[in-house]
């Protein structure tokens, strides 16, 4: 249960200082299992970052190049504290996306919050 409040509040947190927490779809992704992103979606809406973050994860195996899932799969990071691997798909998702606003905003809170330069 504390866990469940960590990450709660956790992503409260992120969100009060400035994530960009949202789902996202982009036409790369209809390539790839609807079916598997519509649940993974759904994980991510109901808190459970751990199990959309796998579903992501094999999505973007399935395709590298879609900045959507990278940037989702980002979010599941770092609402689950993993800043190293949040950082590592945001950038994946920037040098896909490097006009997304959305995008650019969570690598820079990522780096902000490891303390480390602009990429």
């Amino acid at each position: 249960m504390k866990r469940s409040f960590f990450a709660v509040a956790f992503v409260a947190l992120a969100l009060a200082a400035g994530l960009a927490f949202t789902v996202r779809s982009s036409s790369a992704t209809a390539q790839v299992d609807a079916q598997a992103v519509a649940a993974a979606n759904q994980l991510v809406n109901a808190g459970h970052y751990a199990e959309a973050g796998q579903l992501y994860e094999q999505l973007a195996a399935q395709s590298p190049r879609d900045a959507a899932l990278l940037y989702n799969l980002g979010n599941t990071y770092f609402a689950q504290g993993d800043m190293g691997q949040a950082l590592l798909a945001y950038q994946q998702a920037a040098a896909l996306a490097p006009r997304d606003a959305d995008i650019r905003a969570n690598l820079a809170l990522t780096e902000q919050t490891l303390g480390v330069g602009a990429s």
